[in-house]
């Protein structure tokens, strides 16, 4: 029974005589030994190694040490052959003479002296082979942390969630990471997130700077000034305006303009606006064309421009109107004034469903302000 519980980790060593020379044999090996519950264990400590970099370390650390274990044993042999063999030339020596063994003597020290140089060589702390293949060691091991550490981040990392991304702790101060919802994958509130070191005294509002990584004081800071390709596609082309037209025909070149305070919609009455009468602000509006059949035309243009609005026929064009407000699409060709009053009222305009941040109109809850300068400001805000 053992007394105090604990682990050891160690090398052993063993002298093993027992070949047909005599010679002694040194053996040894890494071995652990824990004390659990009273119950002793022993086994042999092996490494782990993560990288062909380590194995490669730790095979010529362990060459290394073999190498040193035989020449160490050659040594010894060469010392106990010396000894012997000076007993015996001192016996002989001692009917030659005092000046011949004196000379001998001299050369045997010269030669036991070149020995233990070639020794120091090797164990010298500042030049010697132990002391470079430490420095190498230490190098070896600094590049290896350096090539850990910049693995992978040279990229976006992909979240399903922003839990997910809180979970990963590999995060480092710089990355890009982009989650695709926030608390599904497809739940719509997918976003691009800075990873940044937190300000000092800056509490997280876990809504646009998430804390992820306490223990290296680590935030995600929403970015906003990034779209994914989905979310670019559906941002420029995201509003659709369906025009029933009934003209059995295709048209090629339809054009739509956006203005505001046309005569009847100003905001204060009529002719109560800044510039008096009149539209104001007025855009041609980049769009795209799909059509269902020969007598429906779906008009896509950017989802900024969304009106609350129906489309309605008069004097050859559609209009769509949200207060002050108006969208004019033209078709770009002879209109039947008949056949377009039957269909009127039978559009529709309306945001795409499709998924991202950006897939539907969000009111302005959690509000945050980024101060750019001392004139500009960026709002921030999740629904």
């Amino acid at each position: 029974m053992f007394p105090k519980e604990g682990i050891f980790k160690g090398f052993i060593g063993l002298l093993d005589d027992s070949d047909d020379g005599g010679h002694t044999h040194l053996t040894g090996v890494n071995i652990w030994f824990r004390v659990l519950g009273g119950v002793a264990q022993m086994g042999r400590a092996c490494d782990f190694y993560i990288s062909d970099l380590d194995i490669a370390l730790t095979n010529a650390k362990e060459k290394l040490r073999q190498e040193g274990i035989e020449r160490e044993q050659e040594f010894e042999k060469i010392l106990a052959d010396l000894q012997t063999k000076q007993t015996t030339i001192s016996e002989e020596l001692d009917k030659l003479g005092d000046d011949t063994k004196q000379q001998f003597l001299e050369w045997l020290a010269k030669y036991k002296q070149s020995l233990q140089d070639a020794l120091n060589a090797v164990d010298d702390p500042k030049e010697g082979l132990m002391a470079k293949y430490s420095s190498l060691l230490t190098m070896a091991k600094q590049i290896q942390e350096i090539l850990k550490q910049a693995q992978f981040h040279d990229r976006p990392f992909h979240f399903a969630t922003v839990n997910a991304m809180q979970k990963y702790t590999a995060l480092m101060d710089g990355d890009l990471a982009i989650t695709h919802g926030w608390d599904n994958y497809d739940d719509g509130h997918g976003a691009y997130w800075n990873v940044r070191v937190k300000h000092k005294d800056e509490t997280p509002d876990e809504q646009n700077v998430i804390s992820i990584n306490t223990d290296m004081g680590l935030v995600a800071e929403r970015n906003s000034s990034l779209l994914s390709a989905d979310s670019l596609e559906d941002f420029l082309y995201g509003y659709t305006i369906e025009i029933k037209h009934n003209q059995c025909e295709h048209p090629l070149r339809p054009a739509v303009l956006y203005y505001e305070d046309a005569i009847g919609t100003e905001r204060d009455g009529l002719g109560k606006t800044s510039h008096g009468f009149g539209q104001t602000n007025t855009k041609l509006i980049n769009c795209v064309a799909e059509y269902p059949d020969a007598n429906t035309i779906k008009v896509k243009i950017p989802r900024n421009f969304y009106l609350d609005a129906v489309p309605h026929y008069k004097f050859g064009a559609w209009y769509l109107i949200d207060g002050n407000r108006t969208i004019k699409v033209d078709l770009g060709m002879p209109i039947d004034d008949a056949k377009a009053q039957a269909g009127d009222g039978e559009g529709k305009s309306y945001l795409s469903p499709n998924t991202g941040y950006f897939s539907k109109p969000t009111s302005p809850t959690d509000l945050r302000a980024v101060y750019i300068d001392e004139h500009t400001q960026r709002l921030l805000w999740r629904d």
